[in-house]
């Protein structure tokens, strides 16, 4: 959906509402960790639906290093296009 609105939003942008997105992303993931790994259990048992290209290009453009290491640690299911 961030994906369809990209050229849509202006006031935040597209890269500002990711971020202001993945703050409460990033609560959950942290709160949901197994706590004998450390990895993210509940988000990284997601499987479908998968992000559109155009989701994960825009994910990849505008993530901070922070934002980006965690997204990947969510898995294949977050990170791979339709």
């Amino acid at each position: 959906m961030q994906a369809s609105l990209k050229g849509l939003i202006q006031n935040p942008n597209s890269p500002e509402m990711v971020h202001i997105l993945f703050e409460p992303l990033e609560l959950v993931v942290n709160a949901s960790c197994d706590p004998l790994t450390g990895l993210p259990s509940l988000a990284g048992s997601v499987i479908l639906p998968l992000l559109s290209p155009e989701a994960v290009q825009l994910l990849g453009d505008c993530l901070t290093s922070r934002e980006c290491e965690m997204w990947m640690s969510l898995g294949d299911a977050w990170t791979t296009s339709l």
